[in-house]
């Protein structure tokens, strides 16, 4: 059987094409939430109205834009988990300890020796100290670890974790930071614990 050199090429052709289609549909599903913050954040800087009308719209208090988009982010996040991902991150206990432990108290006391940086003007401080209080977010927990080839299951699952650990603790660690530091900071944790509890 003789096979023309034409059809030979073409068919070599269409191979490529959609070997870089894979390559190219598993990079963007790979990095969609970096991909689609870095977007977001140069659409935003370029025409901000759009973004300042989505904004504007909120339902009893809560902006209607941010809270789809963050239920959107955890669903597809969960899309591409991996059931082996799961089971590894249920019995990493001692992985899943460690990082609550440096998450929810190493780091937010860590915020005390900011503090003594001599910032111009001290809100730089500040905010730093309140940034080592907070834990992690999606992007800078379960997105690095997924980039770096990590468990992405366990990260995902250390981020839901100190989050809605850290509702009880930050207050009181913000309390216990700033207060004294900061000239006529009165953080009343109590009040601010109630209203992250109401928020959630």
């Amino acid at each position: 059987q003789i096979t023309s050199p034409l059809i030979q090429s073409s068919k070599g052709t269409t191979k490529n094409n959609c070997f870089k289609w894979t390559n190219v549909k598993q990079f963007f599903t790979k990095n969609f939430l970096t991909i689609g913050l870095l977007l977001a954040l140069f659409v935003g800087l370029s025409y901000p109205v759009p973004g300042d009308i989505i904004a504007s719209q909120k339902l009893q208090g809560y902006n209607i834009a941010k809270t789809l988009n963050i239920c959107t982010i955890f669903f597809i996040s969960g899309l591409t988990l991996r059931s082996s991902e799961i089971k590894a991150a249920f019995s990493s206990y001692c992985a899943l300890a460690y990082s609550l432990v440096v998450i929810l108290l190493i780091t937010p006391f860590a915020g005390m020796l900011v503090l003594k940086v001599p910032y111009n003007p001290l809100e730089f401080a500040v905010g730093l100290a309140v940034f080592c209080a907070v834990p992690t977010t999606l992007t800078s927990g379960a997105t690095l670890a997924m980039q770096a080839n990590g468990n992405y299951a366990l990260a995902l699952m250390i981020t839901v974790s100190s989050n809605v650990l850290g509702v009880l603790t930050v207050p009181f660690i913000l309390k216990f930071v700033l207060e004294g530091v900061v000239h006529g900071l009165q953080i009343d944790a109590l009040q601010l614990l109630e209203s992250l509890l109401l928020t959630i």
